[in-house]
């Protein structure tokens, strides 16, 4: 694979802007109940979120458009995971149906363009 270290900063990427949003979620329940620590959780979320398009700079010079993009697509599957981990969000057969749709398709894309 020619795109090995920016496919590793994709990933990366997407686990980052994955936490961001989570620490957003985390600093929403803790809101009017902890104020530091809700301004501490926010902070990081922006930060977090911060480094996706920071890492897309950086990855778009190298990497086509057409396979970047797909590739961080893994935020769609890992804030719902992250979500059903940490905050107990119910996940039903659709969101499974529609997890391997995408799993399916950033596959397809990752190797047609390998």
């Amino acid at each position: 694979m020619p795109y090995y270290p920016e496919f590793t900063l994709i990933i990366l990427a997407a686990f980052a802007v994955a936490a961001g949003h989570l620490s957003l979620k985390k600093s929403s329940l803790l809101a009017g109940s902890q104020g530091a620590i809700t301004y501490l959780w926010a902070m990081l979320g922006v930060i977090l979120l911060s480094m996706g398009p920071v890492a897309a700079i950086y990855v778009l010079r190298k990497v086509p458009l057409t396979l970047a993009v797909p590739l961080g697509s893994l935020v769609y599957i890992l804030v719902p995971l992250g979500a059903n981990l940490f905050f107990s969000e119910k996940l039903n057969r659709r969101f499974w149906t529609g997890l391997s749709l995408v799993l399916a398709g950033i596959i397809i894309v990752g190797l047609s363009k390998a």
